[in-house]
């Protein structure tokens, strides 16, 4: 997504530390709830020419630069190696499926979009956290916001984030200059899903970007960040009439029809193969091919395959075939991830985790 020039008044941009980027590190401290909506008022006048959207969180999640990330779920990570990213949008594809097979027999509005759009089933699906996906959750709501950044937090403080996007007279807004794809949740969701509903849900992705990206950090969502604010988690922040939004309300599950059946989605989600531990294995796979190529005794000028290297280190006698063997099979598996021409089950997984695990401790590698 294209990244946004914020415009601030003077009295703000004396109390943030830098204009030019995503504000940081400082967020602007607003003890009470007036106080926020009238800084909110100044920074939608200024920059008129977006459309405020706001993210309440317990916590500042910052990158290595000590800047706000906003990733959305599917991205997020440090290290996230391209076979993670490709198996969470397979998780994803099988989620999608999933949903118009269940939700096409209990909703009686949309079913023809909810086939049709992939954007309108990935919506649905990061809203109700059923697996990761490329959307971000925003909403047009202060007070939501709010909420959110303040239910259920244990800290001090919360966290709440002024997003500028663009204009949209569309449930599905696909924005080819600014590269964003913005979904009204409550224009496409069935009237069955609450929970959109009483949250004002948006959620936000960068358009076309799928699995495969050239720089990560361009679908970051602190790119269309005006502001950042810290509010107190007591209830001084609120006025005497006026407080947040009741858990039971932004998540009112009991009689939101459709979330009975996301939390079969997500059960069946979970039997897949879990984000994240494919990413662990290749992590931990690169770290015992440096290892082996280190334990060589012998630097040749060209550096062979990890088999060919394996055989060297036997030859040797640097490794026992045993472990050899061990070795090459980890080799084989971490292809079969690469290459992807067939199913991991979560079990065959989790085996050759504890297998390579149990390698690098024999190894002694860190």
């Amino acid at each position: 997504m294209r990244k946004l020039r914020a415009i601030y008044t003077s009295s703000q941009a004396r109390d943030i530390l830098n204009t030019a980027d995503p504000p940081a590190p400082n967020p602007m401290l607003k003890d009470s709830y007036p106080k926020l909506v009238r800084e909110v008022a100044k920074l939608s006048t200024v920059n008129y020419s977006q459309l405020m959207f706001f993210r309440g969180q317990h916590k500042d999640y910052q990158n290595r630069q000590g800047k706000t990330s906003l990733y959305p779920s599917i991205y997020r990570d440090d290290y996230l190696p391209r076979e993670e990213v490709r198996a969470r949008f397979e998780t994803l594809d099988a989620a999608s499926n999933e949903l118009v097979s269940r939700l096409s027999l209990s909703m009686n509005h949309n079913v023809e979009d909810l086939r049709r759009y992939k954007h309108i089933r990935w919506a649905i699906l990061q809203h109700y956290n059923v697996c990761p996906t490329p959307f971000l959750d925003i909403t047009q709501s202060l007070h939501v916001a709010c909420s959110f950044a303040v239910i259920g937090n244990t800290n001090e403080y919360g966290f709440v984030y002024v997003l500028g996007m663009p204009y949209s007279a569309r449930r599905i807004e696909m924005n080819a200059e600014e590269l964003i794809v913005n979904v009204r949740l409550l224009s496409i969701c069935p009237p069955e899903a609450l929970r959109p509903h009483f949250q004002e849900g948006f959620v936000g992705a960068t358009l076309d970007v799928m699995s495969e990206y050239e720089d990560k950090s361009e679908l970051d969502f602190n790119r269309r960040l005006i502001m950042k604010f810290l509010i107190p988690t007591d209830r001084k922040f609120w006025t005497k009439d006026f407080g947040p939004i009741p858990k039971s309300l932004l998540y009112p599950d009991d009689i939101d029809t459709v979330f009975k059946d996301i939390e079969q989605i997500r059960e069946y989600s979970l039997t897949m193969t879990r984000t994240g531990d494919i990413g662990e294995f290749v992590k931990a796979w690169s770290f015992l091919e440096a290892a082996l190529r280190d334990k060589k005794t012998t630097k040749p000028q060209y550096v062979g395959s990890a088999g060919s290297v394996i055989q060297s280190l036997v030859r040797s006698n640097e490794i026992d075939k045993n472990v050899a063997a061990q070795i090459d099979n980890l080799r084989t598996f971490r292809n079969k991830i690469v290459q992807r021409k067939e199913e991991i089950s979560q079990n065959e997984l989790n085996s050759e985790l504890v297998r390579l695990n149990n390698v690098m401790k024999l190894m002694e590698i860190g």
